[in-house]
Formats: structure tokens, sequence, C-alpha cells
């Protein structure tokens, strides 16, 4: 198994396995359903940049395993 999932998953291994089985089941339109989140107050802005900020710094180490099987 690649180290690096390895070490994501001996810090977070709840949240990582949560959001995998959830990239992996999501069928919608992501862009869509961020705006409805965004969009609905209940998350503030600075929430949401935090957020984004988190994403971005991950995205190349979670990239690998956000194939979705067929």
């Amino acid at each position: 198994m690649n180290p690096i999932f390895n070490l994501i998953n001996k810090e977070a291994p709840d949240i990582l396995n949560q959001f995998l089985n959830f990239y992996r089941n999501f069928n919608g339109d992501p862009k869509k359903e961020l705006d409805n989140i965004v969009n609905s107050g209940k998350y503030s802005k600075q929430e949401i940049e935090y957020a984004i900020k988190r994403a971005k710094q991950i995205e190349n180490m979670i990239r690998p395993f956000l194939k979705k099987s067929t």
C-alpha cells in the first residue's frame, strides 16, 4: 500500500475512509453540490475558505485513491 496512504490512515483513519467512501458513492454534480453548500449559509465564508485551502493541500496525496471503480 502507498506509504502516504498509510500515514494519513494512521493519523485519521475514519476521516479518510469516510471521504473515500463518500467519493466512490457520489453520483451528482460536484460543482452544483458545492454551490448548494456555499449558498446554504450553513458554513461561514471563513470555514469554506479554510476547507478549500486544506483540500488543495492534500489533493495530490489523495488523487491516486480517487479513481472510481467501475
